[in-house]
């Protein structure tokens, strides 16, 4: 007797214990310290968890008992993996794994063993394991392979903007996608059948991504930024308002550094979720370099100190100083620091940062961001007066200084502007083009030559161009993601960095106008990401940015 009253006391108490050591609803429980997590998934029983870590040698693919229970089970190992889905019944799981340029999907046993191919790009194996969709952020189409037939279906998705998400449904037989504005101040959900018809589900006025369905497909899950964290949304697919069902999820309300991620999946009984949370700090450095010399791996001067994010710093002319964007958990402004210096001063504060760019006398600065509600506009200050005038039209994000004109992305990233900088006035510097898109302009010192990375057909191959402005004729001078850095001063040649989505050495290249190979300089520390580089090539800014990025889980609101 006294045996079985011990034996129900130990369970009482263990269950007393598990109870106290169950999170509440809404807080969020920390699964791994690895703090190089990139994505995260539950299987759909949730036993398993599949996650894809990043180091020096590459992105690797594991799973363990969910949640974080079990020994890790390494499954793949690759210079880029992105896109982790369950699939064939949570038996497999799929990926796109190789070079952003060139990736390709596989399949893979959740216990292992070899990997097969089952497409091409960056796409989702469907749960049924029959169909692959690919999609890329700023396409208007989405392809849908057949993998018996291997026949290609091109749905137009619905509406402008980035792709912030997309997920099958449980039936394999429609999509759920979510497209941000371009100046990121409303999130539509919709449906996409594999008939191309669409279903508007909901217009979300904030950023929010990463929507999935529960596994009764009624459902749909997504995130939405808040002020200061994120809110899990539950939103019924046969209509009715979102609901929330864990609210400002915020891993560290005092942390300064910049929250940048979170990607969702929910288990099968829709009690918990696990999400990815990551941090993100930066700070200046300067390389000194000799374009004209041979190769070599220069070491950094770091200028900025503390856990701040820096972001998009520009040299000015005279390469004295920078034009920067600085987050901390005060907000967002624009600011110039001295080459040799750590005190920033305020220019202004924005909602969102883009990027900012010196005139050539360096008596102006134009930048882009968010304020208020007014979307993405471009601002040209005025250093002399501190006054700031702004054009009535919506930009991109990106720009560059050229010659008498400034030069910014067109929303949604399709093409250029030039605008005065006297009368604000907009000019396109070529015809709309929708399936096109242009990243990172860069201007020669001639004002005629714009450097920039090119999509070509949204989902089609990434290369490095120029753009002539007289004759309105783009170059591809390299195929793959470079992005440009800085122009000789006889602007005959451009310089452009690696854009590694691996966590992998940047290099930064010459690159002759005249049709020569090009010719590496520098290959700079592993972490540190090229800004600008000075009129004269011996001066190279660099950001050396830190990420911290872990699996957390949270119990959610019952749906009722």
């Amino acid at each position: 007797m006294v045996g079985v009253v011990a034996i129900a006391m130990v369970s009482w108490d263990l269950r007393v214990r598990q109870a106290a050591e169950e999170p509440a609803v809404g807080r969020p429980e920390r699964l791994s310290f690895l703090g190089n997590v990139r994505e995260a998934s539950l299987s759909p029983d949730g036993s398993l968890l599949a996650y894809v870590t990043a180091d020096p040698d590459g992105y690797h693919l594991w799973v363990e008992d969910a949640p974080g229970a079990g020994r890790p089970i390494p499954l793949a190992t690759s210079e880029r993996i992105v896109g982790i889905a369950w699939t064939s019944g949570g038996t497999q799981i799929s990926y796109a794994e190789g070079p952003a340029d060139r990736p390709v999907i596989r399949m893979i046993s959740r216990l292992g063993g070899n990997g097969v191919i089952v497409g091409t790009g960056r796409g989702i194996l469907s749960p049924d394991g029959k169909l692959v969709v690919v999609a890329t952020g700023g396409d208007p189409n989405v392809m849908v392979v057949r993998r018996a037939e291997n026949d290609t279906t091109r749905l137009r998705r619905p509406g402008e903007g980035w792709l912030n998400g997309i997920a099958w449904a449980p039936t394999s037989d429609r999509l759920v996608l979510a497209i941000m504005a371009s100046d990121k101040s409303s999130t539509a959900i919709s449906t996409l059948g594999l008939d191309g018809s669409v279903k508007p589900l909901l217009v979300e006025t904030r950023p929010a991504y990463g929507p999935i369905w529960t596994p009764n497909g009624q459902s749909i899950y997504y995130v939405a930024t808040t002020g200061s964290g994120r809110d899990v949304m539950r939103l019924p697919v046969t209509g009715g308002p979102p609901t929330t069902v864990a609210a400002d999820i915020a891993v560290s309300d005092e942390s300064r550094r910049y929250p940048t991620g979170t990607f969702l999946s929910i288990d099968a009984n829709e009690e918990r979720a696990v999400f990815v949370e990551e941090e993100q700090w930066s700070n200046l450095a300067r390389f000194a370099l000799d374009v004209n010399g041979g190769p070599t791996k220069p070491q950094p001067t770091l200028f900025t100190m503390g856990t701040a994010l820096y972001s998009a710093a520009r040299l000015s002319p005279d390469a004295t100083q920078l034009a920067v964007f600085v987050s901390t958990s005060r907000g967002k402004k624009l600011g110039t620091v001295a080459i040799d210096g750590n005190q920033v001063e305020d220019i202004a504060v924005v909602g969102m940062n883009g990027q900012p760019a010196w005139s050539p006398d360096g008596s102006m600065i134009a930048y882009t961001g968010r304020v208020g509600t007014a979307g993405v506009t471009l601002a040209v200050y005025e250093r002399a007066s501190g006054v700031t005038r702004r054009p009535n039209d919506p930009t991109g994000l990106e720009l560059t200084w050229a010659g008498s004109d400034i030069i910014v992305q067109r929303p949604g990233n399709h093409g250029l502007n030039a605008i005065d900088p006297s009368a604000l006035t907009m000019t396109p510097l070529a015809p709309h083009d929708p399936l096109t898109t242009t990243f990172s302009p860069r201007a020669a010192p001639n004002g005629n030559l714009i450097a920039m990375t090119v999509s070509a057909s949204g989902n089609g191959p990434v290369s490095f161009a120029v753009l002539d402005r007289a004759t309105g004729a783009t170059r591809v001078l390299l195929n793959g993601a470079y992005r440009p850095v800085g122009w000789s001063p006889d602007s005959k040649t451009v310089y452009a960095v690696t854009n590694p989505f691996a966590p992998a050495p940047e290099e930064l290249l010459a690159v002759p106008l005249n049709g020569q190979p090009p010719r590496r300089i520098a290959t700079l520390p592993p972490g540190y990401y090229s800004e600008d580089l000075s009129p004269d090539g011996r001066l190279l800014i660099a950001s050396q940015v830190q990420t911290q990025s872990d699996t957390w889980q949270i119990r959610l609101k019952p749906a009722r």
